[in-house]
């Protein structure tokens, strides 16, 4: 298997390997991004006829950069990109997935991770099947009405308000409840309550 990167068939850019992507993974792929996929499929891979319905098909209609979407800058890289919806319009900072990840890893925050991590093996260490619903704890991927092991002050919260690692992994701050009310549970939905 010949393991090097190759470029994009569309830009010619040479294409980023993911450490965690396999070569077979890696070498299956033609593109360096969806964008270009898609411009590759719509200039190469369609007849002119299809070309030309897709056109008039269009003729009439807004644009869909004109009006409906907005330019914003990348805060990885600072090249500009377009954002279409309310919504993503209001959330998206950056313009690929690449500047995602390389922002993130960049950027990660070495106290927060370690502060998470001495949390949860303090949490391990506590006798949680002593806690009502512990038989019924899974995964909700697995289970309907599986439960999570929950702290009732979160952890971010904590971090946030340099509260011990030990009182946020306490027994008397957890407990089970279902997944999905788990899953939507935001830090600013709950009040800190007092840990003995």
């Amino acid at each position: 298997m010949k393991k090097e990167l190759q470029p994009c068939i569309h830009c010619g850019k040479i294409r980023k390997k993911h450490y965690t992507q396999s070569w077979p993974n890696y070498l299956s792929r033609n593109f360096c991004s969806q964008r270009c996929g898609t411009l590759h499929q719509y200039r190469n891979g369609m007849s002119d006829e299809q070309k030309k319905a897709i056109s008039e098909s269009l003729k009439g209609k807004p644009s869909w950069n004109t009006g409906m979407a907005m330019i914003k800058e990348c805060i990885n890289c600072g090249k500009e990109f377009k954002v279409l919806g309310k919504k993503r319009q209001q959330v998206a900072k950056f313009c690929s997935m690449d500047c995602r990840c390389e922002y993130a890893y960049d950027n990660k925050d070495v106290e927060k991770m370690s502060y998470y991590r001495e949390v949860w093996n303090l949490t391990n260490k506590q006798p949680i099947e002593t806690l009502e619903n512990y038989d019924k704890r899974g995964r909700i991927d697995l289970m309907e009405d599986a439960y999570n092991l929950d702290h009732i002050t979160p952890i971010i919260y904590g971090y946030e308000n340099n509260i011990p690692p030990h009182e946020i992994a306490d027994i008397s701050n957890l407990r089970f409840i279902p997944a999905l009310d788990n899953h939507k549970k935001g830090r600013k939905s709950y009040v800190r309550r007092k840990i003995n």
